[in-house]
Parts: C-alpha cells; sequence; structure tokens
C-alpha cells in the first residue's frame, strides 16, 4: 500500500499588525537567509509590494492566485498585488543591504482608515527570474484600533 505524501510549498510567515487610527505607523521586518545571514536586499532586483483588506468571514479577502476579492484600504504604490480597487496610500517600500525592509503609513492617511479588523500580504516579485517570481514572505490580521483623539 503507498503512503500518501504531502509537499508544502507555502513559505510564508504568519505576523499580526496592530496599529491605531489616526496615528503614522512604521515597521522594520529583517529577512535573513537559513545561515542568518542579513540579505543584501538592495542589490536583489525584487520589487516589494504590501496590501490590506478588509477581512470577510464568509468569503476570503484573497485567493490563491493573486486577487483580492475586496478592495483594499491600504496599498503600497506600484503593487503587483492585484485588488478590485485601490489607490496607493501607503509610502513606498524601503530596502536596505542589512535585510530591512521599512513599511510605514503617514498620520494623514491612517486618520482616512475605518477602525477594525483586516488583513494584510506582503510579498516580493523577483525580476531578475523568468517567468518573474513572486512569493509572500507575510500574512496576517492588521487590527486598526479606534482612537478618539485628534492630532496633536
Amino acid at each position: 500500500m503507498a503512503t500518501r505524501k504531502k509537499v508544502n510549498l507555502d513559505q510564508s510567515q504568519t505576523l499580526d499588525i496592530e496599529v491605531r487610527k489616526g496615528n503614522s505607523w512604521s515597521l522594520v521586518v529583517t529577512f535573513k537567509n537559513s545561515s542568518g545571514v542579513a540579505l543584501a536586499l538592495t542589490t536583489l532586483d525584487y520589487r516589494w509590494s504590501m496590501v490590506v483588506c478588509p477581512l470577510n468571514s464568509k468569503s476570503p479577502s484573497y485567493r490563491s492566485t493573486g486577487v483580492a476579492l475586496k478592495s483594499a484600504i491600504l496599498v503600497t504604490p506600484d503593487s503587483d498585488i492585484k485588488v478590485s480597487s485601490a489607490t496607493p496610500n501607503m509610502e513606498t517600500i524601503s530596502v536596505n543591504n542589512s535585510g530591512n525592509v521599512t513599511l510605514a503609513t503617514s498620520d494623514t492617511i491612517m486618520s482616512d482608515v475605518k477602525s477594525g479588523q483586516y488583513v494584510y500580504y506582503l510579498q516580493y516579485k523577483d525580476l531578475s527570474t523568468t517567468p518573474d517570481t513572486v512569493k509572500t514572505v507575510l500574512k496576517g490580521n492588521f487590527l486598526i484600533n479606534s482612537d478618539a483623539s485628534n492630532a496633536i
């Protein structure tokens, strides 16, 4: 009798992010190789994208085909993540040769989004491969807490 085998090619990690409505935020994520050495990201031909979509318990906000079913509330400029409707409103993702990827959004943009629970995806497209290699490296819940105060 044959033994059933399974392979999981999803290498994305889950990281939940919590921010406050009306507050600017910045998050630095460091990527390293399997030996623990930081990746020289500025020398790699990667284009980074992030999208934050509404969470809908009846249907997923994101399909494995890379098509978001709902409009994104936050999206990076030149995003390769396909969303049904979105205007880029996050800052451009910055990278460095110490393996750091910096994600950020201004207080002005965060004042315009509704508080609540969302999902996000961070991925890169490797333009040096043919065809382009696309990998989602982070995903998770994106919680926007309400804030009754106004900016100082």
